[in-house]
């Protein structure tokens, strides 16, 4: 097994600002956080989403 990581997931570029993010693995969906809607200079978003995970030899 390894040991206890992080995995971040930037997203932009996207409009309009409905988007859905999920993280998987193995198929399942990962319990993970997202940070705030923000908004480049031209009008365009970006967000974070990130969850920490210990990955093993089969992911």
């Amino acid at each position: 097994n390894g040991k206890p990581n992080y995995l971040n997931c930037y997203v932009s570029g996207f409009h309009p600002p409905q988007i859905e993010i999920d993280l998987l693995k193995n198929g399942e969906k990962m319990n993970a956080e997202q940070s705030d809607l923000s908004f480049s200079k031209d009008w365009s978003f970006y967000l974070l989403v990130h969850t920490e995970f210990t990955p093993n030899a089969v992911d």
